[in-house]
């Protein structure tokens, strides 16, 4: 396969003062115009012609002259014509995942992730037709070419699985890590590739068999992290969202490359050990999974989005479409068929939170998680797309505090961090964590989960230095560089933070062995310190460690905290039972290999 070593163009990123009245933002509070360098820093493939076509899901489908949106805060699959307006709805679950539309435009799936379901929606009506159950929690969802098969992603099962789309019969299962998510098929039906928030890999799937293989790709441009090395300067990919298949072979994964550790870096009070580098970089990576090799990543891409979720690819014009939840920002990489990218234009898109794209014609339509509302992009004028919104698809069903807390949570600004090159979600995707330990004030410090954890858990922080929530909002922002929150602004982030509940545990493999697990628990004496409904009693403790003393973190959401202790020098449950990393002087009882077993199942069900 040829290639071409490119550098597709500077583009430079203004915010008017009509934008920040329409996104209600402060203007003194934004990140300054900047420059921001878009370049491939490896070769890229010649991404050539499909031999077919997939479908891959999203928050939005486009349709013929209008589109499919879910959305998050109603639970409903509303259909929207041409300007954006609403012509139908249908109610789909209290919590939702993605939707995809069959190849003959029949029918709609849905993913209903509460209800463990995936609902089938007649077109274009939206009549609920069918339901089929999946694995628990459903999120991202993909259809092979001839509309007979969807692959689910399920977020608490670990796994992705492929059913019928005609009978709802699961054909196969393949266990994963923690946290995937998006999920696409290749236009030839031969090759699937998952995404996850925390692994650093790509899962990559040959459909050729009777049985998928399975096999794991990095991202980012570097292999995993071996057992007690040296991690100064190297970064670890995080938060990939979704993928897209541009050709047969070469799918694109668009994610956030992290530097908890930055080399020579020893400045206190700062993420990553540094004032002056950004820790967090966003990429594209555009992996070739057609061969046998195990190294099948063909190329980087540096992007100037935040957070990039959402990406739509257009097949007859060759152009990419990458959008970025945390800048509402959305740009197009044109000319890939050659191997010689080019810039084809850029949008912004002010109080949008982007969540979903799809390509209808010449134009493309955004839907905004934050005003709800579809954004068709049409036309260009020096590079430069203009946006035209629709009114609200749904009237949000959360209370307006939390709506500007998740708002400011997701939104990169200089009143959070140095320069708006970080938002709190760049740590905290979904408000869960990035499974790494930062350098902050010289010492290594995990990144703590989030949602579910943090009513009735006081004191904050490791140290447990931080009395309140605001307290603790208020230090995590100085330790960024930003310019500062107001109290109201402090408020609705807590009033976010507050609402989350915990992520859903995994169902046990062995209840019985998690039913004794729970009895060891207390008997062994943990409850002692992780007891009470929060499993935390709010008490520090004087161990041995690099802290001088350390708060008792909550154990709910246990599954989805790794890696374990303040430092994060424990990667599993079972190394915290074996050696305690190196955190010791906790209450040390002695267990043999099957408790060790029975207390891990049931710690993963917490």
């Amino acid at each position: 396969m040829s290639r071409a070593t490119f550098v597709l163009c500077t583009l430079v990123t203004s915010v008017t003062a009509s934008a920040h009245k329409l996104a209600g933002e402060p203007m003194q509070r934004r990140t300054p115009p900047r420059t921001t360098p878009f370049m491939a820093i490896d070769p890229l493939p010649v991404v050539g012609v499909a031999s077919g076509s997939a479908r891959t899901g999203g928050t939005l489908a486009a349709i013929g002259g209008g589109a499919l949106v879910l959305d998050g805060d109603t639970g409903e699959l509303v259909a929207v014509g041409v300007a954006g307006r609403p012509t139908a709805r249908v109610k789909i679950g209290r919590d939702v995942g993605q939707v995809v539309v069959s190849p003959d435009g029949a029918e709609a799936y849905a993913a209903d992730r509460a209800g463990d379901r995936v609902v089938v929606v007649s077109l274009p009506g939206l009549a609920v037709d069918r339901s089929f159950a999946v694995r628990a929690e459903p999120w991202g969802l993909a259809l092979a070419p001839d509309g007979k098969t969807l692959l689910v992603t399920a977020i608490a099962d670990r796994s992705v699985s492929a059913y019928a789309t005609a009978t709802g019969e699961e054909r196969w299962t393949l266990p994963l890590g923690a946290d995937p998510r998006g999920v696409a098929v290749s236009p030839d039906g031969r090759r699937a590739v998952v995404t996850f928030l925390t692994q650093g890999v790509v899962a990559r799937l040959d459909l050729t068999g009777e049985r998928p293989a399975l096999g794991f790709v990095a991202l980012g441009g570097q292999g995993p992290a071996r057992a007690g090395a040296d991690d100064r300067g190297r970064g670890f990919a995080r938060a990939a969202f979704t993928v897209a298949f541009v050709s047969d072979r070469i799918a694109v994964v668009p994610h956030q490359l992290s530097t908890p550790n930055q080399a020579g870096g020893d400045s206190p009070g700062t993420y990553g050990g540094s004032a002056s580098v950004t820790p967090i970089a966003n990429r594209l990576d555009f992996i070739d999974v057609g061969g046998a090799a195990a190294e099948d990543r063909a190329a980087t891409a540096h992007i100037g989005l935040q957070q990039p979720r959402a990406i739509a690819w257009d097949a007859a014009a060759g152009t990419l479409v990458v959008a970025g939840y945390g800048d509402d920002r959305v740009w197009a990489i044109g000319d890939l068929r050659k191997g010689a990218p080019s810039a084809a234009w850029s949008a912004n898109v002010p109080g949008c939170a982007p969540t979903g794209l799809g390509i209808d014609g010449d134009s493309v339509r955004v839907f905004c998680e934050k005003s709800h509302a579809v954004v068709t992009l049409r036309g260009t004028a020096a590079g430069v797309r203009a946006g035209v919104a629709g009114p609200a698809v749904a009237a949000s069903q959360v209370p307006a505090a939390v709506a500007r807390g998740r708002d400011l949570f997701r939104r990169a600004s200089a009143a959070v961090a140095t320069n708006g090159a970080m938002a709190c979600m760049s740590c905290h995707p979904d408000a869960r964590t990035d499974g790494l330990s930062w350098k902050i004030e010289r010492r290594r410090m995990q990144t703590p989960l989030l949602a579910g954890r943090l009513v009735g858990t006081e004191p904050y922080k490791w140290d447990g230095k931080d009395p309140t929530l605001a307290k603790s909002i208020e230090r995590t922002v100085k330790r960024l560089g930003g310019g500062g929150l107001t109290q109201q602004e402090i408020g609705d982030l807590e009033a976010y933070l507050t609402s989350l509940p915990p992520p859903r545990a995994p169902a046990p493999h062995d209840a019985v062995a998690a039913a004794r697990g729970k009895s060891l628990f207390a008997g062994a004496g943990c409850t002692g310190c992780h007891g009470g409904p929060k499993l935390t009693l709010g008490t520090r403790h004087k161990l041995e460690s690099n802290l001088p003393e350390v708060d008792t973190p909550s154990l709910l959401g246990l599954a989805w905290s790794a890696p374990y202790f303040h430092d994060g020098s424990a990667p599993t449950l079972r190394a915290v039972l074996l050696d305690n990393g190196k955190v010791h002087g906790m209450l040390e009882t002695r267990l043999d290999g099957p408790q060790i077993d029975d207390l891990v199942a049931y710690l993963e069900t917490l």
